[in-house]
């Protein structure tokens, strides 16, 4: 992105606007190394999770943050889908696929939903983990880094800037718009591929084994589809396998990664579990 849209800047950069998100710090920080974005009132929404669900402070401290579909699980009661395909996929290009577009939409509209339940919670009087006193930490991003703490509940900083409606209407306005957020789990990332191009293969993906100086043994693999970013692909082999790998480029075959051992078969299984047709990926020996 050459440049940063104008209206987006502008929302970040505003004060009155909350914008919350899991380790959103982190995003902040980003957007201000790459495009001088100075964000403020960025929420984190673990810091706001814990204060009505006192059971999940356990999983959580100042440094480690509560994984987005884990306070989905907890507090909306859905399961967030976090398919591995899509994950990997390369994010770089100009236009992202319908997939990666609603992988972000629907981390974006958890996002939002979590915000709003956790301001009715803070409502309820009758709720066990209730707190007299809430507070909610805005960060700002910029030159030098502020918090500021508000000691008010979250619907109530949202109505001195006239975010939401008053309490008195939050409970049936709220649920109703919980409401909508609806099979979380049944997204199908390739629910856009056309009946022809079902199982019809590009070209194959080589899994090969090498020996190298009569001891050092490597699996490479190559040919990988090109909506799939090599350099995820070669961080989760790694993770996944607990071994060293690492990226090259070959003249004649691309980028090619290359696996410490032999890892064909985990990356045969590991392909066809994320959802590449396992009759495309050819295992070669020595």
């Amino acid at each position: 992105m050459s440049t940063f849209p104008a209206v987006l800047k502008s929302i970040l950069e505003d004060k009155n606007v909350i914008k919350f998100g899991c380790n959103i710090q982190g995003d902040g920080t980003k957007l201000l190394k790459d495009y001088a974005i100075q964000s403020k009132s960025l929420a984190e929404l673990s810091h706001l999770c814990v204060q009505v669900r006192t059971d999940m402070s356990t999983s959580t401290s100042s440094k480690r943050k509560i994984a987005l579909y884990k306070m989905v699980e907890v507090l909306l009661q859905h399961e967030l889908a976090k398919p591995r395909n899509v994950i990997l996929s390369n994010w770089n290009n100009i236009y992202l696929s319908p997939s990666q577009v609603e992988y972000a939409a629907t981390d974006a509209y958890a996002t939002y939903n979590l915000a709003r339940q956790i301001s009715i919670l803070q409502n309820y009087e009758d709720d066990v983990y209730r707190k007299d006193i809430y507070s909610i930490n805005l960060h700002d991003i910029g030159k030098e880094y502020q918090i500021r703490n508000v000691k008010k509940k979250l619907c109530e900083y949202c109505e001195d800037f006239g975010l939401i409606k008053k309490r008195s209407n939050t409970f049936g306005i709220e649920h109703n718009i919980l409401t909508t957020i609806q099979n979380l789990n049944s997204y199908d990332p390739f629910a856009d591929t056309g009946e022809e191009d079902a199982g019809q293969p590009q070209g194959y993906i080589h899994i090969r084994i090498q020996q190298r100086n009569g001891r050092k043994t490597l699996t490479t693999v190559q040919g990988l589809p090109g909506e799939y970013d090599k350099k995820k692909l070669l961080k989760a082999f790694k993770k996944e396998f607990a071994c060293n790998g690492t990226l090259v480029q070959d003249e004649e075959l691309g980028q090619v990664i290359q696996l410490q051992g032999d890892q064909r078969l985990k990356v045969q299984n590991f392909l066809g579990d994320n959802g590449i047709d396992k009759n495309i990926i050819k295992i070669h020996g020595f």
